[in-house]
């Protein structure tokens, strides 16, 4: 288990190292596993820093640019295998500064990394194209060049592999970045850019600054040299930064928020379905963006498919962060604490069953921290909050249905489209279901976690863009078309004999 010295007070790391902000104002990063625990702090960094990132990252650009891609590939591929020999270290932070158990934030970072070398093996596989001419003597070539300088802006839930998926692409596609990262947990992000740049990544090219709320975006693109904004996060947050972005005519790329639904049929393989809802419902404590929101299940396996839900349910260890069996920790602050136990509340008076949980965790040594029990309600109303907004939290809803089609409808009754789940043995229905289920993913008879070379996002208000996949790349590149007309040439050629 890594030792770490706290308090971490870091500072920016811009063009290549740790830039001090001349700042009296600092964000404190405290413990939610304990929240009497101090873990560091980071500057509420002002417009001048930021400036000078975007003014690093523009400098760094051409060279950048202009690497080879086995060059760049070499680089990204190298500062993966840093990023795994430093995972115990950063894991550590992450854990302590999100609430998390140690063992998922080491495998976080680990998962950082794999999105580097899988992008390292793109950036070298990437083609241009050639196509057809109206003319005789006329090669039209199309070429892709990178945007331009990117911001990157990470959430609290996973912040160093949600940067990732961002942030590997554009370096590979010859991009360079600015990072912001969350306020909730800057320090395990700044330490991860550490190791990069310390890794051989030339100056610039990954610059990380710290800030509140949205001023830190405002003033970064309103910089000539950054080209591009792409985020994860919450639907608010993707609307202004997209408002932003607009009034600068800056393109975005938008990873936001998910009400996922999961369907169990009738002819289900119901022990299966069990593990997966609860698996993909409670893991990191509900703060994913694609878990289980809310299921139906026919009618006629309802209440076998509950029972077996409350079971595993009942089974999920709620832990510190150095427990290794603990499935989740706390939630990441008293918002999040509170939003849950709103939902709660919500579908108990509108006339859901409380089956497990209900409440948060307050006996020792939960009192110290943002601890809400694994809970699941019953029998939940389509007008209940927990079936209409985002969670975030550790409550799986449960509701019955009837008819197939109906289910179908009620799933794609919410303004996201982030993911699906569909728990059959019929061919049929499975592929009726993938063509009629509005998401960006769809998952049957499984849940797993997504592969790097496929591609990630949803429809609706759930995103704009992907993530993952080769796809992705093009997020960071610009097609230029060159019409090459060479009659002269061959002119010059008939009228000189050669």
């Amino acid at each position: 288990m890594a030792s770490v010295e706290y308090p971490l007070h870091l500072d920016q790391i811009v063009a290549g190292g740790w830039r001090k902000a001349q700042v009296e104002d600092r964000i404190e990063i405290t413990a939610p596993c304990d929240t009497s625990r101090v873990l560091g702090s980071v500057p509420a960094a002002t417009g001048d820093l930021w400036t000078q990132a975007a003014d690093a990252a523009a400098e760094a650009l051409g060279p950048w640019r202009k690497l080879p891609a086995r060059d760049r590939a070499e680089k990204l591929s190298t500062g993966a295998d840093r990023l795994d020999e430093a995972a115990v270290r950063i894991g550590r932070v992450a854990a302590d500064e999100l609430g998390r158990p140690v063992h998922e934030a080491e495998g976080e970072v680990h998962a950082a990394a794999r999105q580097l070398r899988y992008y390292a093996q793109e950036a070298i596989r990437w083609r241009g194209g050639i196509a057809q001419s109206d003319h005789e003597h006329e090669q039209v070539l199309i070429l892709d060049r990178p945007v331009g300088v990117v911001l990157v802006i990470s959430p609290w839930n996973n912040p160093l592999f949600l940067w990732s998926r961002f942030a590997a692409p554009a370096l590979a596609a010859g991009c360079t970045v600015v990072a912001k990262p969350p306020s909730e947990g800057p320090l395990s992000t700044l330490l991860m850019a550490e190791v990069l740049v310390e890794s051989g990544w030339p100056a610039g090219v990954l610059n990380v600054v710290t800030g509140r709320g949205a001023q830190v975006s405002e003033t970064l693109l309103g910089h000539p040299a950054v080209r591009k904004a792409a985020l994860t996060g919450g639907v608010d947050a993707g609307r202004r930064l997209m408002a932003e972005a607009a009034r600068h005519l800056k393109p975005t790329a938008l990873e936001l928020g998910g009400q996922c639904p999961a369907i169990v049929c009738e002819d289900a393989q119901l022990e299966t379905a069990a593990d997966a809802i609860s698996f993909q419902a409670f893991r990191q404590g509900g703060q994913v963006c694609n878990r289980v929101n809310r299921t139906y299940v026919h009618e006629s396996v309802y209440d076998q498919v509950v029972a077996m839900l409350r079971q595993r349910i009942s089974r999920i260890k709620v832990g510190l962060v150095d427990d290794p069996e603990a499935v989740y920790a706390a939630l990441i602050n008293q918002k999040q604490l509170e939003q849950t136990q709103r939902h709660v509340e919500d579908g108990l008076a509108r006339g859901a069953r409380l089956q497990a949980g209900g409440s948060r965790l307050s006996d020792p040594p939960f009192d110290r921290g943002w601890f809400f029990a694994p809970t699941l309600l019953s029998d939940c109303p389509d007008d209940a909050l927990v079936m209409r907004e985002e969670t975030f939290g550790p409550v799986l809803a449960v509701a019955p249905y009837r008819e197939f089609d109906r289910v179908i409808e009620q799933a794609n009754d919410t303004p996201y489209g982030l993911s699906s789940f569909l728990f059959t043995r019929e061919a049929g229905r499975a592929h009726y279901a993938m063509h009629e289920l509005e998401a960006g993913s769809i998952w049957i008879n499984d849940i797993h976690l997504s592969y790097p070379q496929c591609p990630y996002g949803g429809c609706k208000a759930s995103g704009v863009g992907r993530t993952q996949g080769i796809e992705v790349m093009r997020e960071f590149l610009e097609p230029t078309t060159v019409y090459w007309d060479f009659a002269d040439y061959r002119r010059g050629v008939r009228s000189t004999g050669h």
